[in-house]
């Protein structure tokens, strides 16, 4: 299917603004990549994705595995819910992480018609955190701890780090989740933003991604993304990567693991020469048909504002 790459970067092609001075006199390269990066040509996604939408069918073609992407719940309970093979839910089930709140996301998702269903923890889910409860037990109801074993997953698969194979029309989707976020207040799963947690985390041969914050500089507006997740997605390259956390960057992005593309991820100075180069060679490329695929669709499927809209992805 083919997709018009959605710019993530701050300044797209728009003429520069009196704001934006303070960045282009602090941060040359970053904002020479930022401009060259808006104006390579659209790529053609080797995954299909589909608008964000609540009444998605479907295709009828049996080789596509249709992924049902949700995050950010935070109690709500929406009746919407597309069908699909398999529903993702990138973590933030609740607001407070208490042990009824938790159950009564659980008992919601164990109703909705996927077939698989995979969940992961966000930063409120407190009482999912173990190092959050023996660091800060005054935050959480004493009840609630020792009732934490007791949550009742149905046919839901947590992911925690750890990764599960789901077997599909004949094939194997596999599918590694962690709800690992950079520090920002005392919330749980979240580490200093200077340490590499993410280095060699991801299992090789992972074709869907699961976390609860972004990569930095992809859907995540006001710069909270991991640079360190970035990195270790470029060694994994997989074929889907889902996040929420940052409801304001919610949508999808096409992304190509390209010259261009490392340039924009990565502003050096060598990489922004080669990637000024890159970007001529890809619009030649694309004159003669020869613009390689996208590799990656990365999605941020927080579910904000009141139609809570959910985001269709085929693999």
């Amino acid at each position: 299917m083919s997709s018009k790459l959605q710019i993530s970067a701050p300044f797209g092609a728009t003429p520069l603004s009196p704001n934006q001075f303070p960045q282009f006199k602090s941060n040359l390269l970053r904002f020479i990549a930022n401009w060259l990066y808006a104006h390579g040509p659209p790529l053609a996604s080797a995954v299909s994705s589909h608008p964000l939408v609540a009444d998605y069918k479907p295709a009828d073609d049996l080789a596509l595995i249709t992924l049902v992407c949700i995050s950010d719940t935070h109690n709500s309970t929406p009746t919407h819910i597309p069908g699909g093979d398999i529903l993702l839910h990138a973590g933030d089930l609740t607001n407070k992480g208490t042990f009824a709140e938790l159950q009564a996301q659980l008992d919601w998702i164990n109703t909705l018609p996927h077939p698989h269903k995979v969940v992961i923890g966000g930063n409120h889910d407190i009482l999912l955190d173990e190092d959050f409860i023996t660091n800060h037990p005054y935050r959480i109801d004493p009840g609630d701890i020792d009732r934490r074993d007791q949550l009742n997953w149905g046919g839901i698969t947590y992911l925690n780090g750890t990764s599960a194979t789901f077997a599909v029309r004949d094939r194997n989707l596999v599918v590694f989740g962690s709800p690992l976020t950079p520090l920002c207040g005392t919330f749980a799963f979240q580490y200093p933003p200077i340490r590499d947690v993410w280095k060699n985390r991801i299992p090789d041969g992972t074709d869907v991604v699961l976390t609860h914050g972004p990569p930095r500089g992809h859907l995540d507006l006001g710069g909270k993304g991991c640079e360190w997740l970035l990195r270790e997605l470029w060694r994994l390259r997989p074929r889907l990567v889902i996040f929420g956390h940052i409801h304001e960057g919610r949508g999808k992005e096409a992304l190509a693991w390209d010259l261009m593309q490392r340039g924009y991820d990565f502003p050096t100075f060598p990489n922004v020469v080669i990637m000024a180069l890159a970007l001529v060679w890809n619009w030649v490329s694309k004159l003669f048909g020869r613009r390689r695929a996208a590799e990656t669709w990365f999605v941020n499927a927080a579910m904000g504002g009141e139609k809570k809209l959910v985001t269709i992805v085929q693999v």
